[in-house]
């Protein structure tokens, strides 16, 4: 089992000068949690719903008397994100892509073929990966391209 068989390959990234609104929305329409920041064809970052929701707070109760709404659009995601990824290589092993996230306590890896974004691999795939192989479920693969595109 490798990250190839497992990742999505359709990833949805934000570029660094993406507002937190924008990028919030994004997750929400999307149903996802993990955006990668890009900057061209060079991953600058990535940013989690867990970044924004922490950043957004922050931001408001520092407009108090202004117009938060306009403000926030001002805030990017470049401000925000983690800017030291920890990534894969899509040959990685299930089994070594969940010790890296387990290790660096982190809910995906971005899937990079030398230095171009190929991919992302969440704990939910890592999770699905390891349930169907000890034959827990069975999805087809289908099912497993379309939830998250």
């Amino acid at each position: 089992m490798q990250v190839r068989d497992w990742m999505t390959k359709e990833v949805v990234w934000v570029s660094g000068a993406t507002s937190l609104r924008e990028a919030a929305e994004l997750m929400k329409v999307r149903k996802i949690r993990h955006l990668p920041v890009m900057d061209g064809k060079h991953l600058m970052g990535i940013v989690t719903d867990r970044d924004l929701r922490r950043a957004m707070p922050a931001q408001v109760k520092s407009l108090e008397g202004h117009d938060s709404q306009n403000e926030l659009n001002k805030v990017c995601v470049r401000d925000i994100m983690t800017a030291r990824v920890v990534g894969v290589s899509p040959d990685v092993s299930i089994p070594k892509a969940a010790g890296l996230m387990y290790r660096n306590k982190i809910g995906c890896l971005p899937v990079l073929d030398e230095e171009a974004l190929v991919g992302i691999i969440t704990e939910s795939d890592i999770l699905r990966a390891v349930a169907e192989k000890a034959g827990e479920m069975a999805l087809p693969d289908a099912s497993r391209s379309q939830e998250r595109k």
